[in-house]
């Protein structure tokens, strides 16, 4: 190997040591996360079309710039023509009671200042998925007119679901 093509290698080894350098990780809740060293925001959960129950989300992220609010939008298409949510948040997460269509594909993302972070999910289809019998435990009000009370019985039965096409149907005795 002559001179020019050793000094070229060592170059070419110290560009990729420096460029991994460039990268820091980041521990959150017992996880590691490759991130860029620049980036204000970085998105915690969830990623990467994670899978997600219909109703009742959380949302996380992490800043390394502490600005006093965030804006938090969730949309049906990446171009966010299609706002479902949002809103300026002053806490770096967010518990959603939205009840999300299953199925679907959606996006959200974090702007701080001139930063912006995006990520999508899906929704699990829970019940389109199940078929047949299943016992429940029922709890309902049984009004007396005669006492002028209602009592609440608790008891457990079974219940039918099956899909036809798009349409879950219910069965209940």
């Amino acid at each position: 190997m002559n001179k020019i093509s050793s000094t070229l290698l060592i170059i070419l080894i110290f560009i990729s040591c420096k460029k991994n350098n460039d990268k820091k990780v980041v521990k959150i809740d017992d996880k590691k996360i490759d991130t860029i060293q620049d980036s204000q925001l970085i998105l915690i959960s969830p990623i990467n079309d994670t899978l997600l129950l219909p109703c009742c989300n959380s949302f996380k992220w992490k800043s390394n710039n502490d600005s006093s609010n965030y804006r938090f939008t969730i949309s049906q298409n990446s171009r966010f023509d299609t706002i479902l949510f949002d809103t300026i948040l002053y806490a770096k997460n967010y518990f959603s009671k939205f009840n999300f269509q299953p199925e679907k594909k959606y996006f959200w993302r974090v702007i701080q200042d001139s930063d912006t972070a995006k990520s999508t999910f899906q929704i699990k289809n829970v019940i389109g998925n199940m078929n047949g019998l299943f016992v429940a435990s029922i709890s309902k009000y049984n009004w007396e007119m005669t006492q002028g009370i209602s009592n609440l019985i608790s008891f457990d039965d079974t219940i039918g679901l099956y899909k036809e096409g798009n349409k879950i149907h219910f069965i209940y005795g």
